[in-house]
C-alpha cells in the first residue's frame, strides 16, 4: 500500500497520478490524503475500490489544526498500514508523523525556489523527484542534488480534442464568434497576470472581437490588488464587456470546456516547475503562448509560441500573429497533441516510473 500525501488544489495531480497508480498491477492500494474538498471530489468521481481518499485537512487555514486533531489517529493507523510514502509537501501538521514513521519515502519537489524546509526533508527520504529536466538542473544547482526526472502528465481522456467548440461556447454562454483567449492559473506574482492585463488592450485595438476568460483558481492575499487593477483598467478603456473574470475552485472535469471553447491559452507564469496548464491545453488541442521562463522550452517545445516575460507588448505583438494566421493554429494543435504522446506527458506513463521508483526503495 503506498501512502500519498495530496498537495494544495491540483486536483489534476492529486487524482490523475493516483488513479493511474491503482491500475498498476505493482499497486495493492493507494491512501490518498488531503484536504476535505479532495476528500469529497475524489470520492464523488474515483470508483476503482483500490483508491482510499483521506480528506485530513480543511479547506480553510483556520480549521487546519481542528482538522488535523481529528484525524489524527486515522492518519497514524493509515501510514502504519502502508509500505512507502510518497511525501509532496514540506509542511502541515501530521508532516513529523510522516517522517517518524520509519517507513521507505519519496519525495516530489513542487515547492517554490529556496523552500526553507528542504534540508530538513531531503535528508531523511529515499529518493528525490523532479517532474521537469529545468527543474532537476535548479536543484542540482541551487541545494545540491540531483533528483530523478518524472514528468507529469494530462489525463487524456478528460483533456481531449473532441469537444465541439460550437457546442462549448453555447454552454458556457461565450461569444460564439469572438477570438478567445483563455488564461487560467493560480492568482499569485509569480503567475504575473499583470503582464496580460497590460496587453488586453493592444490585442483588442487590432481584434476588437477578441475575448478573454481569466480563470484563476485562488488567490494569494498579498497579489489580490491585481484584481482592481484588472477591474480600473478594463473601466478607464471600456474594455469591460471583451473581459470573463472567473475567480473560484472549478471542478476538474469541467475544465476541458474552458480549454475547448478557446483560440488560444496564454501562460504569463515566471515560474514553473512543470505547467500542468500546459499540457492540459495541449492535449485539447489549444496553441499555447507563453513567457519564454523557466519550463515553458523543455514542456512546450516547437508545439508552443514563446513571447518575453513581463514584456505585454511582445505578448500582445505573439497573440495578433497567432489569431490572423489560421495555419499557424492547425499545426500548433496538431502538434501539441503530437507532443502530449511522444513526450510521455500523460498519467499512465508517470504512473509506470513511479510504480518502478516505488519497488526500487521498498
Amino acid at each position: 500500500m503506498v501512502f500519498f500525501q495530496g498537495i494544495g488544489v491540483l486536483a489534476e495531480y492529486n487524482l490523475g497520478l493516483a488513479s493511474a497508480l491503482v491500475e498498476r498491477e505493482e499497486i495493492d492500494e493507494i491512501c490518498l490524503e488531503g484536504s476535505l474538498m479532495l476528500h469529497f471530489y475524489g470520492r464523488q468521481y474515483l470508483s476503482n475500490g483500490k483508491l482510499k481518499v483521506m480528506g485530513s485537512r480543511a479547506p480553510f487555514r483556520s480549521l487546519a489544526n481542528f482538522a488535523a486533531y481529528i484525524t489524527r489517529p486515522l492518519y497514524r493507523k493509515m501510514v502504519r498500514n502502508c509500505d512507502i510514502l510518497h511525501l509532496n509537501q514540506l509542511d502541515g501538521p501530521n508532516l513529523t508523523t510522516l517522517m517518524n514513521s520509519g517507513k521507505p519515502k519519496i519525495f516530489t519537489y513542487h515547492q517554490a525556489p529556496l523552500a526553507v524546509e528542504f534540508e530538513k526533508i531531503v535528508k531523511s527520504i529515499d529518493a528525490l523527484v523532479a517532474p521537469s529536466k529545468f527543474t532537476a538542473s535548479w536543484i542540482k544547482e541551487n541545494l545540491g542534488y540531483y533528483p530523478k526526472v518524472i514528468y507529469h502528465g494530462v489525463n487524456t481522456s478528460l483533456f481531449n480534442p473532441y469537444v465541439d467548440r460550437v457546442w462549448t461556447r453555447k454552454r458556457l454562454g461565450l461569444p460564439p464568434n469572438a477570438k478567445i483567449i483563455f488564461w487560467n492559473s493560480r492568482i499569485s506574482s509569480e503567475k504575473d497576470l499583470k503582464t496580460l492585463i497590460n496587453a488586453i488592450p493592444f490585442i483588442v485595438k487590432e481584434y476588437p472581437n477578441a475575448f478573454f476568460i481569466i480563470k484563476g483558481r485562488s488567490v494569494d492575499p498579498n497579489y489580490k490588488w491585481v484584481l482592481s487593477y484588472l477591474r480600473s483598467s478594463l473601466k478607464q478603456k471600456g474594455l469591460q464587456g471583451n473581459v470573463r473574470l472567473i475567480v473560484k475552485w472549478i471542478p476538474n472535469h469541467q475544465m476541458p470546456f474552458l480549454y475547448r471553447a478557446s483560440d488560444i491559452f496564454v501562460h504569463t507564469s515566471l515560474w514553473e516547475n512543470f505547467g500542468l496548464v500546459f499540457v492540459e491545453a495541449m492535449a485539447c488541442g489549444i496553441p499555447v503562448i507563453a513567457a519564454n521562463a523557466t519550463t515553458a522550452p523543455e514542456i512546450l517545445g516547437n508545439a508552443g509560441v514563446l513571447f518575453s516575460p513581463q514584456d505585454p507588448q511582445d505578448l500582445a505583438e505573439k497573440v495578433a500573429k497567432l489569431l490572423s494566421d489560421d495555419g499557424l493554429r492547425k499545426r500548433l494543435s496538431k502538434e501539441s497533441i503530437q507532443r502530449i504522446r511522444t513526450c510521455g506527458f500523460t498519467w499512465n506513463n508517470a504512473a509506470s516510473k513511479y510504480a518502478s521508483l516505488y519497488l526500487s526503495v521498498d
